[in-house]
């Protein structure tokens, strides 16, 4: 599986482990975020679903300060009425509990995640991945893929579109860097922040083709 895409570099990308610890007013802000999550399908109770999720999701996040680079880079999208299942999308590679909650409520093929073996020794970035990490961020790929394309409704492609701007896409493309850093980190692989977001930028764009 090849992810290297685009030739784009992100500062301030830092997966040592010791990220910054979030303020409390951060920490506030994110929470009030939450609360103005927009609402933007046809279906109200599919709406309610991924809003829950999504809150449920993020809650879980705070509570550690080793997800605060990933709530720095979640705050404007939510303060800007992000899509709660757009977002979501992004986030799933951060939990198989709601990766094959969103699957299913999708209607995707039932899958079994793959086993990550412990890792005795940190390895750097390099292609071709590991062939279970490689299946895991595939089924995230076609995850989200289906979180993007899940209403056709004007209103909700509209939105979509809004969020995939020029403007949009940076900070999506920043927060999909950040989530697949942290992914890469935590299965035992560093990645540098120019490999990061070379891998977020093509998916990125992947996905903004599907709304075009």
């Amino acid at each position: 599986m090849s992810l290297n895409t685009g030739n784009d570099s992100l500062d301030g990308l830092n997966l040592s482990g010791k990220v910054a610890e979030q303020s409390e007013q951060q920490r506030e802000e994110a929470a009030a975020a939450l609360a103005g999550i927009a609402r933007t399908q046809k279906d109200e109770k599919k709406a309610q679903k991924y809003d829950i999720w999504l809150s449920e999701l993020v809650k879980k996040l705070l509570q550690s300060s080793v997800y605060d680079h990933i709530i720095n880079q979640l705050v404007p999208l939510l303060n800007a009425r992000c899509p709660s299942h757009i977002l979501l999308g992004y986030l799933l590679p951060l939990s198989d509990e709601y990766m094959l909650l969103v699957r299913e409520s999708l209607g995707l093929e039932n899958v079994a995640m793959p086993h990550h073996e412990p890792f005795s020794e940190r390895k750097t970035y390099s292609e071709p991945l590991d062939a279970s990490l490689a299946k895991h961020l595939n089924i995230w790929m076609e995850t989200l893929k289906g979180c993007i394309t899940i209403d056709a409704s004007q209103t909700s492609t509209k939105k979509i579109n809004e969020m995939m701007n020029d403007i949009h896409e940076e900070s999506l493309i920043k927060l999909s860097a950040h989530v697949i850093a942290h992914f890469l980190y935590d299965h035992g692989i560093d990645i540098i922040p120019a490999d990061a977001a070379k891998v977020a930028r093509g998916i990125t764009k992947k996905m903004i083709l599907l709304v075009k």
